[in-house]
Order: structure tokens, then sequence, then C-alpha cells
């Protein structure tokens, strides 16, 4: 490492670089995956973030034109989708394939219930749905929550649209998303405000959708559960 870092007059983003053409890839004859989870954390730290993504993006760029860098594949994983201020031309998010996760369906949900060895009927399935649809982070926390506390699920869904409960964290880390972006912010009371879809113009509607706020029927937006509906209009209509 030493040998690669200590130039002084080459950067981080170009030592970095070095370190992983000439020592990492040169070592091998078979590809190697380098997979990244919980992608969006870097975006808390914007200093950080501004030489990271040219970073990557350089990285896939180099593969084009290298028979070293051919060698790395770079697997990104992301919560949602990332609503970010990086210039296209340096940013690793409109290269190469992205994977959406779905929202599980009813039978998904019921399976999963079944594997966490819950007992909970088809009504109170459906009682999940209605709040969180099929998201699979927001299943997979209530569903956590009921198996390893013990907790009751009426009351976890009565209290689910505040911040004292299971999932406060999740609910004010896009609140903090939206403080940053008062266009967002005013858009999203739009959509809460009917009950059914609007028409948003086309770039603060993909944002939304990009957050994971709201979900496209056809050429118009909706919010994408009750609990984001719930949630948001407390905050958004009293603040």
């Amino acid at each position: 490492m030493d040998e690669y870092w200590d130039n002084k007059f080459r950067g981080s983003r170009a030592k970095c670089s070095d370190y992983f053409e000439g020592y990492i890839l040169n070592e091998r004859q078979t590809p190697l995956i380098l997979c990244l989870d919980e992608f969006s954390l870097i975006f808390d730290y914007p200093d950080i973030a501004g030489d990271f993504l040219p970073l990557l993006r350089g990285w896939h760029e180099e593969s084009k034109i290298s028979k070293q860098w051919r060698k790395l594949r770079l697997v990104l994983s992301l919560s949602t989708k990332v609503y970010s201020s990086q210039p296209i031309h340096t940013s690793p998010f409109n290269v190469g394939y992205a994977i959406q996760l779905p929202e599980f369906d009813r039978e998904q949900v019921k399976s999963l219930v079944r594997a966490y060895g819950i007992n909970l009927g088809t009504s109170q399935v459906d009682e999940i749905m209605n709040a969180i649809g099929g998201h699979p982070y927001l299943i997979q926390v209530v569903l956590k929550a009921i198996c390893d506390q013990d907790m009751d699920l009426k009351r976890l869904l009565e209290t689910a649209p505040t911040e004292e409960e299971i999932y406060r964290d999740h609910l004010r880390q896009k609140l903090l998303t939206l403080e940053q972006y008062p266009e967002l912010k005013d858009a999203l009371k739009k959509v809460i405000a009917q009950e059914n879809p609007i028409r948003l113009e086309s770039v603060l509607a993909y944002k939304l959708e990009a957050l994971g706020l709201v979900v496209f029927r056809e050429n118009k937006v909706t919010i994408r559960n009750n609990l984001y509906r719930s949630y948001f209009r407390d905050i958004l209509f009293t603040s």
C-alpha cells in the first residue's frame, strides 16, 4: 500500500486507481466482484461522495478500453434510487444495469410470515399490506419486530407513522432529504393532498419516485403507501 500511496504528485483518486490496477487487478486472472451495500449512506458525507462517485464512474469507463479494468465488476446496493446532484457524466448511476426489486405480493408476504414462524391470519396480512403495501424493507421491519420483540401488530400499525416506533429512522431519513430540496417537499404535499393520482412536472415526479415516496399510475403519481401518507401529512401540513 505504501508504495502506491506515498506518491506526493498523485491525488487520492489517482492513487487508489493505481493501487487497484497495479496490485489487485494485475495479480488476478479471473474477474473480481466488488459489492458495496447500503451505498446511499455515502450521501451523508457530500465531500466524500463528490470524490468517490467519479472514482467509480472512472473505473467503469476504463473497463471499456483496458483489459485490466475489464476484470472488475461493480455492484451497488441501495434501498431506493438515489436523488443526487452529481453531474451525469461523473455519476455511476446512469451506466450499467439497474435491477429494481418489485414489491411483494400477498402470497410472498404470507410466505415471509411463515418463514418467520409468526402466526398471522389472512386478515392480519391484509392489515399490514393496507398500511405499507408490499414494500420489502417495511415488511421485513414489522415482521422482525413481531418476532424478536413480541410486539402487538395492532399497536405497531397504529403507531407506525410516528417518530416513536419502528419506522422512525426510515421516515426521518426521507424527511431530511425533502428538507434539502424544497421543490420536492412542495410536490409531495400536492400528492398527499389528493386521494387520486395527480400529474406533476416530469422531473419532480421522477425524483419523488426515485426517493421511493410515490409510484406511477400511467403518467400520474400517487403516494406509495398509507404509512407515508399519514406521516408526511402530519409533518408537512403542520410545519
